[in-house]
């Protein structure tokens, strides 16, 4: 589920977000998340949402994707996006493919400065992308990645050590990819909403 990369305590803390139930400074729990859909569900958010999951998230096992952070997040007035990345049959020869559409937008993304980490899910698990390798000579391109299946000994020493590198190759094997983005990178609710900026990691 989404919140795989979400509750993922990496040495990197890109957003952090205080809702009612959590105490400051604190990554909100999963039923915490699960509260905060459902008030802003409430508060006339995702409509479709609301009646697909019969208005009822709280303390269940519904899935809880990018559509449901991003209806968080918009409750809490943080701007924010949701891009869908797929790759249809091989008699469609147009279809684009996925993992290459997926790296050439993380690639455009990241080459701005001080954008903040994606979000990425893919069934059944989710990451969080902080930036991308350029290919060069001796590199293919890839997403820089933290994941939360990742040795979280490797994490606590060292933040390098804890990120994988995601080429087409690897990426290639799945046929869907939803992102999330940070797409207002200012504090804007004072005490409910902070954002703290990820500079492009450069590995060339």
């Amino acid at each position: 589920m989404f919140v795989c990369a979400l509750l993922h305590t990496s040495p990197v803390t890109f957003t952090r977000i205080t809702l009612p139930l959590s105490d400051p400074g604190r990554i909100p729990s999963l039923l915490e998340l699960q509260h905060g859909i459902a008030a802003a569900w409430k508060r006339g958010y995702d409509v479709d949402g609301r009646e697909h999951y019969k208005n009822r998230i709280v303390g269940t096992r519904a899935f809880v994707g990018t559509h449901e952070f991003n209806t968080l997040l918009r409750s809490l007035r943080i701007k924010s996006n949701v891009r869908r990345f797929d790759s249809c049959g091989d008699e469609d020869s147009n279809c684009a493919d996925a993992a290459h559409a997926l790296l050439d937008y993380a690639e455009e993304y990241f080459s701005t400065p001080n954008r903040s980490c994606v979000y990425l899910q893919y069934h059944p698990h989710s990451v969080t992308v902080v930036g991308v390798r350029k290919a060069s000579e001796w590199f293919e391109r890839a997403l820089l990645v933290f994941d939360p299946k990742a040795n979280k000994k490797q994490a606590e020493k060292s933040a390098t050590k804890a990120m994988s590198t995601w080429t087409h190759k690897f990426l290639s094997g799945k046929k869907k990819f939803e992102v999330l983005e940070l797409i207002g990178e200012d504090k804007i609710d004072e005490g409910m909403v902070e954002n703290s900026k990820q500079t492009l990691l450069d590995l060339e």
